[in-house]
């Protein structure tokens, strides 16, 4: 099959948060009577917002038990998240049902992923399906990419990448930072349909890690430091690992710690290096090149990794 240039829109248009989509409610929902009423003030998603989670929590357990879907959405939020409370899954799945049933479309979504996978409830494919939709329908972002998987998933090994990639890219102008990221190392390989593209690819890649998404930084800064899909820009990529360094992510730190060993982007300095190297280590993650380095530091030297290590702090 002859395949097609990938006509990319995404790199024209303006990139709209997921928090600024404005969302259609379900006519289910319309159905519902909820307990606050637009307009009216939140205190549970205040204090949330506060980091008041005990807070959030009693306020958001009363409305829950009266019926209110936004209240049973955060008490999800809060089990899953383990604020304040013990992380309970099976109890955050009840409380999306609940929510997702009173029509709440953040619940719709990730109780339909419950739902589809069986988790902490009896496996329902259909049902799991219909809610997808329903976020879809609502215009939540994240939903795009969810349905995206799974329908790349019923589909003939050799259409599921064309499948995943439109959904992706759906979710990736919706705002879903992840749905962009997806679609990047999609269009990097090429479909049947859809002839690879690297340059569209790192313009992806530009979105997600611009909106936060550590895959997205750490390889857009390895993109950056070869060339590939754009040009060279070495001080841009050092930013980008500093970043999702600083955010715990081990890949970022190997990366972080070659830059500083090679002087990519940055002035080369062979104890930040060890630092970030060190980080990684803690994750179980090593690479021999960096370990070869470690290997040479003198006592004084490693002295100077600790109290770096110390200044950094976190």
């Amino acid at each position: 099959m002859k395949r097609l240039p990938l006509l990319f829109l995404l790199a024209t248009a303006p990139f709209t948060p997921a928090c600024a989509v404005q969302q259609a409610a379900p006519q289910e929902a319309e159905q519902n009577t909820t307990i606050l009423q637009p307009g009216d003030h939140d205190a549970a998603y205040q204090a949330y917002s506060e980091g008041k989670y005990k807070l959030a929590f009693n306020e958001a357990m009363k409305r829950a038990r009266k019926g209110d879907p936004a209240a049973q959405t955060l008490l999800a939020l809060l089990y899953q998240e383990g604020r304040t409370i013990k992380q309970d899954a099976r109890q955050a799945s009840y409380w999306f049902g609940r929510a997702a049933e009173g029509g709440d479309t953040y619940a719709q979504l990730y109780y339909g992923i419950d739902l589809l996978n069986g988790t902490y409830v009896t496996q329902d494919i259909q049902k799991g399906k219909d809610y997808l939709r329903k976020a879809i329908t609502a215009g939540l972002p994240a939903a795009y990419r969810y349905y995206g998987m799974l329908a790349a998933q019923d589909a003939p090994a050799s259409q599921r990448d064309d499948i995943a990639l439109s959904w992706y890219m759906k979710g990736a102008a919706a705002g879903d930072s992840s749905a962009a990221y997806d679609a990047s190392q999609i269009l990097a390989q090429g479909t049947q349909k859809v002839a690879r593209d690297k340059k569209a690819a790192r313009t992806l890649l530009e979105v997600a890690a611009n909106n936060g998404h550590s895959s997205a930084q750490v390889k857009l800064a390895e993109w950056m430091t070869e060339g590939v899909g754009g040009p060279v820009d070495r001080a841009n990529a050092f930013s980008l690992a500093s970043t999702a360094a600083h955010n715990h992510i081990p890949a970022a730190q190997i990366l972080l710690a070659n830059f500083y060993r090679n002087g990519i982007g940055t002035q080369a300095d062979i104890i930040k290096a060890s630092v970030w190297y060190l980080r990684a280590k803690a994750h179980n993650i090593s690479e021999p090149g960096l370990e070869t380095m470690l290997n040479t530091l003198s006592k004084d030297q490693f002295q100077q990794v600790f109290d770096e290590n110390a200044r950094i702090g976190f």
